[in-house]
């Protein structure tokens, strides 16, 4: 009972880190600024594709396929955001 526990837990954790790096990763292939707003979208996409436990591929192929999907809508709204967000805060 306690080991299955240990194995969701680090199941979890490692597809958080996993999530991370992708996230990291994208923002540099983006250029920055223009990468930044598609790879949190995507994160999102494949963390709730998790939540929801309707995830039929790995993470990678998921994270690549909504980037790609949202990179355009995704810099558009983001950027469009930004200067209300600054002010915001």
């Amino acid at each position: 009972m306690k080991t299955e526990s240990f194995q969701k837990v680090g199941r979890v954790l490692g597809r958080i880190i996993i999530l991370q790096l992708l996230f990291m990763g994208f923002i540099v292939v983006g250029l920055g600024i223009f990468g930044f707003f598609p790879a949190l979208l995507a994160v999102m996409a494949v963390a709730r594709q998790y939540i929801r436990e309707t995830a039929t591929q790995p993470i990678h192929q998921m994270f690549w396929q909504f980037y790609k999907d949202i990179f355009l809508k995704g810099n558009i709204f983001g950027l469009a955001l930004s200067p209300f967000q600054c002010c915001y805060y």
